[in-house]
């Protein structure tokens, strides 16, 4: 079970990160800025998830209230060490994007680099720029 929720939250954040094309090397990436949270907000957010897990599961299943406790433990054990993976993931994840751009930028024309660095950091997910010719 914790391999499969793992692995989906891999794979959503994953889907929902910004593409870089548009940002100078170095720079990140637009979007990726995740909100630091201090210690203390972070484990009120984990809290809050928890809470909502064992409750969904506890309306679902039927959880009695030792159970309910046995899955708390088992949510509170695992949340700080999901959370550094994620955080890893992240990092790997720019990191992989960032390469990317390098690598399409060494085969663009001087005029595409410019048009692409004047991309908005959103646009290229499905959506083609308008052609120089288009924007005069």
């Amino acid at each position: 079970m914790f391999k499969q929720s793992f692995f989906v939250a891999v794979v959503v954040t994953m889907f929902t990160i910004q593409p870089i094309f548009a940002q100078p090397a170095g720079q990140g990436m637009p979007g990726m800025q995740q909100q630091k949270l201090t210690p203390e907000e972070a484990a009120k957010k984990d809290e809050e998830r928890i809470n909502k897990r064992i409750e969904d599961m506890t309306k679902n299943l039927g959880l009695s209230a030792e159970q309910q406790a046995k899955v708390r433990e088992i949510l509170t054990a695992s949340a700080v060490e999901i959370r550094k993976v994620m955080q890893d993931a992240r990092v790997k994840v720019i990191s992989f994007m960032e390469k990317d751009r390098d690598a399409i930028k060494a085969f663009l024309t001087e005029e595409q680099q410019k048009t692409l660095g004047s991309m908005r950091p959103n646009q290229g997910q499905g959506q083609v720029p308008p052609s120089p010719q288009a924007r005069r």
